[in-house]
């Protein structure tokens, strides 16, 4: 059973298409109303899901309306969109984006239409607009007014402000909520790196936020400019703390989601010289950019280095806080929840040659390290890479392709290959795995910390056979920071040391928690996982939850009736173990 968070990358971006925004309600059918435009209201909830045109190619439902926030949701490039102002006027079609398509409001109607095949298009939806914010849909087979020009040039939307709208709609300063949820702003300094700074409509966004189910709190952003800047007022990020919320900066070529979790509050809070007591004060700032060559080149030195190839353009993400004056750099600090970044796949010869396997992260200590990695494409969109990372830096998608002489014919050949190829597993010398030897203690650490993309970093607790020099402590410390593996009482790691398929499975059943699998389970639950094994009562009791959720999650699979839970594991089967982890979480 994979979990519900990351098992199934189409359903993600289903989701993130349809995330619940207050004001957001799904396109269908409403009633053919002749109504004055004060009067419209939002169709009637019994009408969502209700065909809008049949033989469409499009599944409605899974896009989104939100007239105040200035945005559809669930869009593709297989759509446009036109306004059509209540002068008479005839409005020009726009092509919508992918995912997300900003929409300038005005009251009208608003038209979506899609292309049935090249010569000819078929009207989808027509929703007339009103100065109160209210819309209702319209039959499309019944109206007349519709735009008969198409103008390319209008691919950058732009979403009005509230002190250019009419004076008889326009709200207070004290009503923001009825303002666009964000704005952008492009530099005209041309001496420096082009940028658009992303204002958000602060007290929109907190009331977004808390009313979405998940309290994940949408940002989209059309413009393609090298940097974007996103300022997170103090009062919004105080939201996001009280509701354990994330946020989701969508752009269009990357998606970055970022649960507040991963931000300790009181470390953020006393990174500041002279604190303040909450976090109100502070403005949180997440820039996402393209890298400059310079700033690439020691990454591609490293990838030709190890035989990687970098495919299309990596993604910088870094994160600061500025408060009293004082700007601080902020980095993710979270043991037990990952961050997420999904990048646009390019669709191009060479990346076909070379297709995408895994991504990397370059780290301002000039060291990479693997994250895993979904890649997903349906007919209507782009293939697109999911990531679960841990750290700010510079993001790369990579082709790598392994596979080693000894492996041939032996039964962990695709786990081997695939693992090996996503850079979590090394080979030996003479290109050989050498699968049937078995594996450390410290071994294993390794293993599970590069498949969960996490990196190499000192340990907050002390094992006495664990020493800085040891090419292991790094591993071993991350292992441990984020509650992976624990030490014997005697203070001991024993890294030398070969592990069993019991120790194997209860640093695995850590790792489900990492990932987002359910590990909840009742003692009765883990007997019946495991009194179907000759060899039961040969579990250690400290072993039984972990091992029965191993065999839950198929992760553990039993050899003639037996469990087998202290034998030792080889790098076989080591390396099958993680593989079908990530795999059950979705995360591979």
């Amino acid at each position: 059973m994979k979990h519900d968070r990351g098992r199934d990358i189409s359903r993600y971006s289903l989701y993130v298409c349809c995330i619940s925004l207050l004001m957001m309600v799904t396109w269908g059918w409403g009633a053919v109303q002749d109504v004055q435009a004060a009067e419209i209201s939002a169709p009637s909830s019994d009408s969502l899901l209700s065909p809008v045109v049949a033989a469409s190619s499009i599944d409605l439902a899974d896009v989104g309306v939100n007239i105040l926030a200035g945005w559809l949701t669930g869009t593709t490039t297989a759509m446009e969109y036109s306004v059509d102002s209540t002068n008479g006027t005839n409005g020009t079609w726009v092509q919508a984006e992918l995912m997300v398509t900003p929409v300038q409001w005005q009251p009208g109607y608003l038209y979506i239409r899609e292309q049935a095949d090249p010569s000819h298009f078929r009207l989808l939806a027509v929703i007339q607009l009103g100065r109160d914010g209210g819309y209702v849909f319209v039959d499309p087979t019944v109206t007349s007014v519709v735009p008969d020009q198409v103008d390319s040039s209008l691919t950058e939307p732009v979403i009005e402000s509230a002190d250019s709208a009419d004076s008889t709609t326009t709200p207070s300063d004290n009503n923001t909520v009825n303002r666009p949820l964000v704005t952008i702003e492009p530099t005209t300094d041309h001496t420096t790196l082009s940028t658009s700074t992303i204002r958000i409509n602060t007290p929109l966004a907190i009331q977004q936020l808390t009313a979405d189910n998940n309290h994940r709190l949408m940002i989209p952003i059309s413009n393609q400019e090298p940097l974007i800047q996103v300022p997170i007022e103090g009062s919004l990020l105080q939201a996001l703390y009280e509701q354990n919320g994330s946020l989701m900066i969508v752009c269009p070529q990357v998606t970055y989601t970022l649960p507040i979790a991963t931000l300790q509050q009181q470390q953020l809070i006393q990174s500041f010289t002279n604190p303040p007591s909450t976090v109100t004060p502070i403005t949180f700032i997440i820039n996402i950019s393209t890298p400059s060559s310079s700033e690439i080149a020691p990454l591609q030195s490293i990838a030709n280095q190890q035989g990687l190839t970098v495919i299309g353009s990596p993604v910088t993400i870094q994160l600061h806080a500025e408060y009293n004056g004082q700007t601080v750099a902020v980095n993710p600090q979270a043991n037990d929840q990952s961050l997420e970044v999904t990048m646009s796949v390019p669709d191009t010869t060479s990346a076909s040659a070379y297709p995408v396997t895994t991504a990397i992260v370059y780290h301002s200590d000039q060291t990479i390290n693997p994250v895993p990695t979904v890649i997903s494409s349906s007919a209507d969109r782009q293939p697109s890479a999911h990531i679960h990372g841990w750290s700010n830096g510079i993001y790369a998608l990579i082709s790598h392709h392994q596979s080693f002489v000894d492996m041939n014919t032996h039964w962990s050949r695709t786990d081997v290959n695939d693992m090996a190829s996503r850079l979590v597993v090394t080979g030996e010398k003479g290109g050989i795995f050498a699968p049937d030897r078995l594996v450390t203690r410290a071994e294993f650490a390794a293993m599970i910390v590069r498949a969960l993309g996490l990196s190499a970093e000192p340990s907050k607790i002390t094992f006495s056979d664990v020493h800085d020099s040891d090419w292991y402590a790094g591993v071993i410390g991350s292992a441990s920071n984020h509650g992976l593996i624990e030490g014997y009482k005697d203070t001991t790691f024993r890294p030398n040391q070969q592990i069993t398929r019991e120790e194997a499975s209860e640093i695995l059943s850590h790792a489900m928690k990492l990932t987002g699998l359910r590990t909840d389970m009742t003692t009765n639950e883990a007997n019946a996982q495991l009194n179907g094994f000759s060899d039961r009562k040969q579990v250690s009791n400290w072993a039984v939850p972990a091992l029965a959720l191993a065999v839950k999650y198929h992760i553990v699979e039993g050899a003639q009736g037996a469990i087998n839970p202290q034998s030792d594991v080889s790098r076989g089967q080591a390396t099958a173990m993680i593989r079908r982890l990530l795999q059950q979480s979705g995360w591979i």
